[in-house]
């Protein structure tokens, strides 16, 4: 199960500033990235490490390039625009989630979580949460949950090196709490519901939420584990493939998916 990003170029992290600004090198000039990521990211953003980086050819655009990867030790994707779409690659060839469809971002009456998952005897139930179905996409033939599925979908980058684990949120999140409210909510009308952590880099050895940074987002999250939500990790495995392009490395970037079961509440 692979996922491809092409043509990203290698530079050299400077600095980051105003959250979404990151300046960096490349042949020794100077260019700044858009950085999708409101994370703390410190863990990641070390300077002087190798990145890499998209150019995006769109003359309105004010930023040409966006931040994608970044290699303090090992490559770590920092670009959670592209979270949800890795899921949607594994969702599309994986044989664990036995469901025949799912819709991206389904508008529900509280929120829009990131997935839903069903099958076609729960198209009744679903019609009667007016739940538009239009937008369905087919994954396999094989079915077997009595419930249609929420899925939230969660990127973790920050590493904690002492304990040697992966850690969310890296910065408060009231939003991360309100979904995890939302999702004890529809837990309760009928559904089963999950929080997918993809963990975006390959070090770390067992995932755990980080309440001391936020210790509302572990509380709820230890709440919705109590009741029944469920709790998946999905570990990233990054290699690169470099060609020549313009005397610039033209880099395509493989990903490769590896359950990861080590979570510790």
């Amino acid at each position: 199960m692979d996922y491809f990003i092409n043509h990203l170029i290698k530079g050299i992290f400077l600095r980051r500033y105003k959250r979404f600004f990151v300046d960096f090198l490349i042949q020794q000039n100077i260019h700044t990235a858009h950085c999708p990521n409101t994370g703390s990211m410190s863990s990641c953003l070390i300077q002087n490490s190798e990145v890499l980086v998209s150019k995006i050819q769109n003359p309105k655009r004010k930023l040409h390039y966006t931040l994608e990867f970044i290699k303090p030790k090992e490559w770590v994707l920092v670009n959670t625009l592209r979270t949800n779409a890795l899921f949607e690659s594994f969702l599309n060839k994986q044989k664990e989630f036995l469901y025949q469809f799912y819709i991206k971002e389904p508008k529900l009456p509280l929120f829009r979580p990131d997935f839903l998952l069903f099958n076609e005897n729960h198209i009744p139930f679903l019609n009667s949460m007016e739940i538009s179905l239009n937008k369905k996409k087919f994954i396999n033939n094989i079915y077997d949950y009595s419930k249609p599925l929420l899925i939230e979908i969660k990127n973790v980058s920050y590493y904690i090196e002492s304990e040697d684990c992966l850690v969310f949120p890296d910065a408060k999140t009231k939003r991360g709490s309100k979904h995890i409210q939302n999702l004890i909510f529809y837990l309760q009308k009928g559904f089963d519901c999950m929080i997918c952590f993809v963990l975006s880099r390959s070090d770390g050895t067992y995932f755990r939420p980080f309440k001391e940074i936020d210790f509302e987002f572990s509380n709820k999250l230890y709440e919705f584990y109590n009741i029944g939500g469920k709790i998946y990790t999905l570990r990233i495995l990054i290699d690169l493939r470099k060609n020549q392009n313009n005397n610039l490395e033209d880099i395509t970037v493989n990903i490769k998916f590896s359950e990861f079961k080590k979570i510790l509440l």
